[in-house]
């Protein structure tokens, strides 16, 4: 319809042209950041902040993200992976699936029949006394160029003395345990090594063969009733072994264990005649034809030999995987009456014929073992040394020196060959996209806690029916902490590709558990990208921006075809970041279409989040499940379940203790926390009677335990490290950071001071073994770490280890000091117990710790651990000058972190220093991110362009300046003489190219686009003024252009004839219609001309001239 009112006051012509601009000159909403376009030069404009806002609506915005999506989806099939990587990314997996993430560690277990002084761990250089297996220095610093850790697992036979500073096991008594310690240790480094996990060191030794802590009772009885079947001399002393040994009934199956031989007279005499009644059982019983000869030799084993069996035997690939190693004093024997020879030897005393020699036995079992072990290892693995035995020190550091100098450099040597040979092919996956590693990560994590799942089946049901059913809301699972909700998403998760028919797109995400699943931006475009790249698009054309990203999100959800189910779980809500007002929850689809399931967990207890939830998000109760806590039975159940998983029982009385504890507290953390003490109860033990009441009481009794076994110093050290280092820790960073804490060192060496002042390995080690079933390793910043899995543990060890301020701000430099490499290649001051320097007899008043450099780069690849690190903890530690010198206005950091990671991670650093100065540094970055994200050699050039005006009036920028004038010149030759035109803290925000010379421009959705078109062309240029980029070209029509106020439509005049005005949408450009005013006039168009338009959301008002002025309106 069109109203035409003729009119002769040209005046209004002056009217129209008003209207038309007058939503450029509005008074701006308060709050908002607005614009001014004017036009430079040629085809630039220039963009500043204004106070004038242009009014427009947000339907160009919402076209806009739908072309986005649009664009995503039309690029189908251009995403290819492999079939693994394919299932991980579209969650079709089962448990079996699931990779396991490969480690970036090189853990070798190193074992020996003799001493070897001079730890590997130690990284000593110079040869000390006796054989000593060289130091890793050079090894490790070799495997750090694969960006990864390396650590000697060290086992010595001196038993009872610490032998350096490296791993020394101590087989006391008291330490019954260990050998099973051992075990676990070298299965750890088989399965945990992406390199060699094995070096045996075979000297003349066969090493002792302690008693076995435990024996099936099968086993035990077929033994014993040999002994009493033959009576004679050497059985008649069988009844010992049932002083010896007793049978504990909750062990799965049953098992003989020792009674407590601590408190035994004459143990080392004892232990001697047990042994020879074990061995005479076994050979009783192998002769009657009831025990296999396998079962008999365990009998006679030494500890070596286990070890050599399980190392070497055991491994998958001894060839590329183990190293051997075999020394011969060649003039032993003219040594036997030495006292020094058992060191190196067995020595028996022949009472016929009164002398001490050899035995015959020991050294056959010991040349079979040889023999063995130089069958499976290859030539090139094998290192064979003859020697001399050189008095008084046997073997001497300097008459030795040539061979343990060869030593050292084959065993480098061999290292370096076998990690160049197997570390590739474990890291091969690290080529991947970084969204299947990201989903590996937590699919795997996802495996780890379904495996000791237990009970909840009613609830599970109730998850199966939502994702299976109609719903179009989110559903949210609260409970207090310990309720069990990770593991029961994780169960939901594994059952997905079972439960739902057809085709399946999941993906679970563990926030926290990832850096990228902490921030909200990362995690939606994380998501974003792994569904576009599950339905074969590439995720090239996805927003970054957060803004964009949170409208991208369910467009994205609402245009997955129908009939693929889309399930998203999201655990543990509050350990989103804040930033993005993330826990307001806006960012989260409310209304889903009818075949997404969205799933997430959040406390019960947390205010904001949930109650957020329930009364400003979803609103309604069918979208809330709480989980409430196990009933007595079910938590029964599970113990059992916890109990049977590690092959051991409760006895009635012992049970029924436990039972009672759950009708206070059920909390599946609870049982699981109890489980710990239970397994370690044997079926002759009381039944506990002071059991903690509840999570906070049974970690605090945890702490107690290990704060009693290994000292409060050392345990308190550990926690706190743990802790404040955010991300967790690897073996090798916990065990440098313990040998560079003096608070630690002093209370381990009361007595006397190592040769190398270092914690001993075993130290951490046992801790760890203590509290592994609450640890939960993943990779972060390239490498794999250990950290709680629970956050109850992490609240617990604050509050008991770091509530004194001065220990916050000390733990947080020791940290920011190692990964500086601050004490690395020098000593470092030895500080008593008082604070005081103190200086240990033997040496001087301070020490070098051995610990390894900390460079920016390893061959090439950036040091992820020191980018990320490092910035956190001098901020936390206080140390403000030094982050700002050697991190925010330090060129070589800024360029090597941006080239390893990205400009967004520079960013998060100056987040820690909200001065004015580093400010500026921060804007100059954003300002050029797009030059430096093109080419990062470009950063010493746009640093100094952007910030030369401030080099008189700012020293940290003055600095910057110099050095990228100096360090910047092998990036970048180019030095700027005067500032750019965009200088940070100016109102120039970007500087905008054009395609073509515009004619026209105005701003659409108040805040982001401005528009540009040139008359005789056809496009439409839109600007992105928050990232300065040209987001979009759209085709429409040649004219003049116009736009509504909600952006929704494009008016275009025909700037030839004026005749037609064609509508097209703004968002597509799509052709919808146009408007010949001269069809509703009646007149000739001889004379016709077309004054400027007003418009309106649904109104278009013009003034046409020929003889006489009329007013069309146009709806």
């Amino acid at each position: 319809m069109a109203l035409v009112v003729p009119t002769k006051e040209q005046g209004l012509l002056q009217t129209f042209n008003a209207v038309v601009f007058a939503s450029v000159s509005d008074e701006p909403s308060k709050g908002r950041r607005h614009y001014t376009a004017h036009r430079e030069r040629h085809n630039t404009f220039v963009i500043q902040r204004a106070s004038k806002l242009n009014e427009m609506g947000v339907i160009w915005e919402t076209h806009d993200i739908k072309r986005s999506v649009r664009r995503v989806l039309e690029k189908r099939g251009t995403m290819r992976l492999d079939q693994t990587s394919a299932g991980l990314i579209a969650g079709r997996v089962t448990e079996d699936d699931i990779p396991s993430v490969a480690t970036r560690a090189v853990r070798v277990y190193i074992c020996s029949s003799g001493p070897v002084y001079g730890a590997l761990k130690s990284r000593v250089q110079v040869p000390v006394v006796n054989d000593s297996v060289p130091s890793h220095t050079r090894t490790e610093e070799y495997i750090l160029t694969w960006n990864g850790h390396f650590l000697w697992t060290r086992c010595t036979r001196d038993y009872g003395s610490t032998v350096g500073n490296g791993m020394a096991w101590n087989s006391s008594a008291a330490d019954r345990n260990l050998p099973s310690m051992k075990i676990k240790e070298i299965q750890k480094c088989q399965a945990e090594s992406a390199g060699p996990n094995f070096v045996a060191f075979i000297g003349q030794k066969y090493g002792p063969r302690p008693l076995p802590g435990t024996i099936l009772a099968e086993e035990y009885e077929i033994i014993r009733v040999a002994l009493h079947a033959h009576p004679g001399r050497e059985t008649r002393n069988a009844s010992l072994l049932d002083e010896w040994y007793v049978i504990d009934q909750n062990a799965i199956p049953p098992v003989y264990v020792e009674n407590n031989a601590s408190a035994m007279a004459q143990w080392n005499d004892l232990q001697a005649e047990i042994r020879t009644l074990l061995q005479k059982g076994a050979e009783l019983a192998y002769l009657d034809g009831v025990l296999d000869s396998d079962t008999r030799h365990k009998y006679y084993m030494s500890e070596l030999e286990k070890e050599i069996q399980l190392g070497i035997e055991n491994c998958d690939h001894p060839h590329k995987r183990c190293v051997l190693i075999l020394r011969d004093i060649v003039d032993l024997h003219n040594y036997i009456d030495d006292p020094k020879t058992t060191t190196y030897t067995e020595v028996v005393y022949n009472d016929r014929a009164e002398q001490r020699e050899l035995p015959a036995d020991i050294q056959n079992q010991l040349m079979r073992l040889k023999n063995r072990a130089k069958g499976l290892i290859s030539k090139t693995n094998t290192l064979s040394h003859d020697v001399l035995w050189r008095y008084d020190d046997v073997i001497h550091p300097v008459l030795h020196k040539d061979y343990l100098n060869a030593l050292c450099e084959e065993l480098y040597s061999s290292l370096k060959r076998l990690v160049d040979e197997t570390v590739p092919d474990v890291l091969a996956n690290d080529h991947l996209p970084h969204m299947v590693e990201e989903a590996t990560d937590h699919w795997s994590h996802c495996k780890n806690l379904t495996m000791d799942f237990c009970g909840r089946e009613q609830l599970l049901q109730q998850l199966r029916n939502y994702v299976t059913g109609y719903s179009d809301r989110p559903l949210v699972l609260h409970g207090l902490p310990g309720a069990g909700k990770t593991k029961l998403v994780s169960k939901l998760a594994l059952e997905l590709s079972s439960l739902v028919p057809g085709n399946l797109l999941s993906m679970i995400r563990y926030i926290g558990f990832t850096p990228k699943s902490s921030d909200l931006r990362q995690l939606l475009l994380g998501l974003c990208s792994q569904i576009s790249a599950a339905l074969g698009c590439s995720p090239d054309d996805i927003p970054t921006d957060f803004n964009d990203l949170q409208r991208f999100f369910p467009e994205l959800l609402a245009s997955i075809p129908v009939d693929t189910t889309v399930v998203l779980i999201l655990d543990a809500l509050t350990k989103l970041q804040p930033d993005y007002n993330a826990h307001f929850m806006s960012w989260l689809p409310t209304n889903l279409p009818s075949n997404v399931k969205i799933v997430l967990t959040t406390l019960s207890d947390e205010q904001l989040i949930l109650s957020r939830l329930k009364h400003e998000v979803l609103r309604e109760p069918k979208c809330f499940v709480e989980i409430p806590p196990l009933g007595v039975q079910e938590a029964e159940k599970l113990l059992k379940h916890f109990l049977k998983s590690v092959s051991r029982r409760l006895t009635g009385p012992q049970l029924t203790a436990f039972v009672k504890r759950f009708v206070s507290c059920s909390l599946p953390l609870y049982v699981k926390l109890l489980s710990e003490e239970a397994k370690t109860l044997l079926s002759f033990d009381f039944p506990p009677i002071a059991l903690p009441t509840d999570c906070g009481e049974a970690i605090a009794k945890l702490f107690d335990r290990l704060e009693e076994m290994y000292g409060k110093p050392l345990v308190s050290r550990v926690m706190s490290y743990m802790v404040a280092s955010s991300t967790g820790l690897t073996d090798c960073e916990m065990d440098d950071l313990l040998s560079l804490d003096d608070f630690v060192l002093n209370d381990i060496y009361q007595v006397h001071q190592p040769t190398v002042r270092r914690v001993p390995f075993v130290k951490w080690l046992k801790i760890k073994q203590d509290i592994s079933s609450f640890l939960s390793h993943r990779l972060a910043d390239g490498v794999t770490v250990s950290q709680w899995e629970h956050d109850s543990f992490i609240i617990a060890a604050r509050k008991r280890y770091l509530s004194d301020e001065a220990v916050v701000l000390e733990v947080h430099s020791m940290l920011a000091d190692y990964f500086l490499g601050t004490w690395a290649g020098r000593p470092k001051p030895i500080e008593s117990k008082t604070g005081n320097p103190h200086r240990p007899a033997t040496q001087d008043a301070t020490a070098d710790r051995k610990v390894p450099t900390q460079p920016l780069t390893f061959s090439g690849n950036g040091n992820e651990r020191k980018y990320e690190q490092v910035p956190r903890h001098l901020h936390k530690s206080g140390r403000h000058m030094e982050l700002n010198t050697l991190v925010l206005f330090n060129y070589e950091w800024l360029y090597n972190k941006i080239k390893a990671l990205s400009l967004q991670h520079i960013m998060t650093d100056f987040a820690l220093n909200l001065s004015d100065e580093a400010a500026l540094v921060q804007e100059a970055l954003r300002v050029a991110a797009p030059t430096i994200e093109r080419d990062i050699n470009n950063l010493p050039a746009e640093i100094t362009g952007h910030l030369l005006p401030y080099y008189a009036t700012h020293g940290g920028i003055r600095a910057l300046i110099r050095q990228c004038d100096t360090d910047g010149l092998k990036h970048c030759a180019l030095l700027p003489n005067f500032p750019y035109q965009e200088v940070p803290g100016s109102s120039l925000l970007h500087t905008l190219e054009c395609p073509v010379v515009g004619d026209y421009f105005g701003f659409v959705f108040d805040e982001r686009y401005l528009l540009s078109k040139k008359t005789d062309k056809a496009n439409v240029h839109v600007f992105d003024l928050v990232t300065g980029e040209l987001k979009d070209t759209i085709f429409s029509s040649l004219g003049e252009l116009y736009v509504t106020p909600n952006g929704l439509y494009f008016i275009i005049v025909d700037h030839v004839t004026e005749k037609s005005f064609k509508i097209h949408e703004s968002g597509t450009g799509d052709f919808l219609g146009q408007i010949i005013v001269l069809n509703h006039l009646g007149i000739k168009a001889d004379k016709y001309h077309a004054g400027p338009l007003c418009i309106t959301n649904d109104r278009l008002c013009c003034v046409v001239t020929t003889d006489t002025s009329f007013l069309c309106i146009a709806e």
